[in-house]
């Protein structure tokens, strides 16, 4: 998912992860709208790429309010036109439960880095699912004291 308010960057966005295979995209031009939709996305989104500067609703109180309300595990990243180290700690700060802010990029930012870095979150989150859910599968052990 892509939230971002101003549509250039927004476009641009989905041109960029279209062409390099990315399909299931969607977008919200803030954040108020983003947990709209993740109310009936839910799991299906595994990472989203935040604005931090929006109208309405802004991208920490989006990543704050997400990290409250949602219940899957799912990637974040900031991204600002006004990059600063307190920022940064920031929006990483913000992430608990299942909500993970896995990076803060400043723009502009390089679309070829953005790419790969794309790749590598969703590698995060998907090795982050797959351990929640093994954590979640229910024993095969026969309780004591139960027929077998």
């Amino acid at each position: 998912m892509v939230i971002e308010d101003e549509i250039g960057p927004r476009e641009s966005l989905r041109l960029l992860l279209n062409s390099r295979g990315y399909s299931n995209l969607h977008f919200a031009p803030d954040g108020l709208d983003a947990l709209a939709q993740l109310q009936t996305l839910g799991s299906s989104i595994y990472l989203i790429l935040t604005d931090l500067r929006m109208p309405r609703m802004d991208g920490m109180t989006f990543v704050k309010r997400l990290a409250d309300e949602h219940a899957h595990s799912v990637g974040v990243v900031g991204i600002t036109g006004f990059p600063t180290p307190e920022a940064d700690r920031s929006f990483r700060d913000l992430g608990k439960n299942e909500v993970l802010a896995l990076d803060f990029l400043g723009k502009p930012y390089d679309s070829r880095a953005l790419v790969e870095r794309v790749a590598q979150w969703l590698d995060c989150i998907h090795e982050h699912r797959r351990v929640q859910d093994a954590g979640r599968m229910p024993s095969t052990e026969t309780p004591a004291g139960a027929p077998a």
